[in-house]
């Protein structure tokens, strides 16, 4: 995995980043972060996908 990690405070939908230790993180929507991340690519954050991770959340956060 690449090690070029950069101070990162703002992302938009579809980003992909790598954060030690071994983590890919995907920014499904717009978000103000701070926090050391390579950039590994991007994904188009669709409408579909979207509210199928909020719906999973909303799953979770009932149990």
């Amino acid at each position: 995995m690449p090690s070029d990690s950069e101070t990162v405070t703002s992302e938009k939908a579809g980003e992909v980043y790598y954060s030690d230790p071994n983590r890919i993180v995907l920014f499904y929507r717009d978000a103000e972060i701070t926090g050391e991340y390579t950039r590994i690519g991007t994904f188009d954050a669709t409408d579909d996908f979207v509210t199928a991770v909020e719906e999973k959340q909303n799953d979770n956060i009932s149990k």
